[in-house]
């Protein structure tokens, strides 16, 4: 097993609402955890189980996860 330990993705995103939608939704599939939003560095902090890249990780959260959010929310 692959863990995590801490994978920071950087935010698009300036809206803290926008940020916690997003920060709910990573934490909806099995194995990930938002640890923080930190809205002065524009990231959130994900501990994941079972990745085997990183740069996979953040590339599936902001694909599939902020675009469409940011899309929504016009920001």
């Amino acid at each position: 097993m692959s863990v995590t330990m801490g994978c920071g993705i950087p935010l698009y995103t300036i809206d803290p609402f926008v940020a916690t939608v997003l920060g709910s939704i990573v934490s909806l599939p099995p194995g990930t955890v938002p640890i923080e939003i930190d809205m002065g560095a524009k990231a959130l902090l994900v501990h994941a189980l079972n990745v085997g890249d990183d740069a996979q990780l953040v590339a599936t959260i902001k694909t599939r996860y902020e675009a469409p959010l940011k899309e929504i929310f016009g920001c």
